[in-house]
């Protein structure tokens, strides 16, 4: 018994070993990636020519900002576990940004870099790489009109489960400038309409990030265990789906099966209710162009 146990307490030892090295080498990578300076160029960009009042569309409904920078935008919190990590939005208010140009902040917003160039966790940086010019000057537009919120941010830290699967390159996401094409120009503006090409540029602003370009959804490295795979949305898997299917989805949270939309699509809920009819229309006439296969399981997102 004594030897039993003495193995016992080797290989034990030896798995503490190897766990603490593991994290020590993840921390390092991941604090010597936070320390480099990328010296990107600024972005040309004139907001005082941008439309406020869309930019508000926008950060609020369309690109949910306020996800993760609060509802005053003026900092909220993204990952709050031991375990994960401590993320937090900074303060996007003119309190914050009134010592930033135009092309600063279209920088980051394209870069995933912050002022002084050091790259910013779990910043959707990617996901903006399909937005317009008129889009970004329209964003800007509104971050400079919105009330000032004298708040300092809170500092995000990584945890040691992010900063292992980041190093194993399971969660590129958590530094956003390693994702990106950053000699991409912005993409061609879009005119508002039903129309597939209205539909498809809102896709790729807002639910490319889960569903994919080919719209076949699938397992997303690092997420939560209750956050459910997103399905595959192409025409041929959403079956018998009707416009009105679709729009009631967005906006009730149940889709026709009768089931509730579950996380990540649970927390899009708060936001999709609020987008425009020709919106919600456009994506649904994008969705109906792309071919895919019959779903598998049930009928979800």
């Amino acid at each position: 018994m004594r030897t039993f146990l003495k193995w016992v307490g080797v290989v034990l030892g030896a798995i503490v070993v190897v766990v603490i090295g593991v994290l020590g080498w993840a921390s390092m990578k991941v604090s010597m990636h936070r320390n480099h300076v990328y010296a990107f160029p600024l972005v040309a960009m004139d907001a005082s020519k941008g439309n406020a009042a869309r930019g508000k569309h926008l950060v609020q409904v369309r690109m949910t900002c306020v996800e993760c920078h609060g509802k005053d935008l003026a900092g909220g919190t993204v990952i709050d576990d031991p375990v994960a990590g401590h993320i937090h939005g900074s303060n996007i208010t003119p309190a914050k940004l009134k010592s930033w140009t135009d092309g600063e902040i279209a920088r980051t917003l394209r870069h995933g870099v912050a002022k002084d160039g050091h790259p910013l966790m779990i910043m959707p940086s990617e996901d903006y790489q399909a937005m317009s010019e008129t889009d970004m000057r329209d964003i800007i537009a509104y971050l400079r009109t919105v009330p000032a919120v004298e708040r300092a941010d809170v500092p995000s830290t990584a945890g040691p489960l992010l900063k292992v699967f980041w190093a194993l390159g399971k969660t590129p996401q958590v530094f956003p400038v390693d994702m990106v094409d950053h000699a991409r120009p912005f993409a061609a503006a879009v005119r508002e309409g039903v129309t597939p090409a209205f539909g498809k540029y809102i896709f790729l602003n807002t639910c490319v990030g889960c569903h994919r370009e080919n719209l076949k959804g699938g397992p997303m490295p690092g997420t939560p265990p209750d956050w459910a795979v997103p399905a595959n949305i192409t025409q041929d898997s959403l079956g018998t789906w009707s416009e009105a299917d679709f729009i009631k989805t967005l906006k009730s949270g149940v889709n026709p099966s009768g089931s509730k939309l579950r996380l990540p699509m649970a927390m899009i809920l708060k936001y999709t209710p609020e987008f425009s009819t020709t919106e919600l229309r456009a994506l649904w006439a994008y969705i109906r162009t792309v071919k895919g296969e019959p779903a598998k399981g049930k009928d979800d997102f």
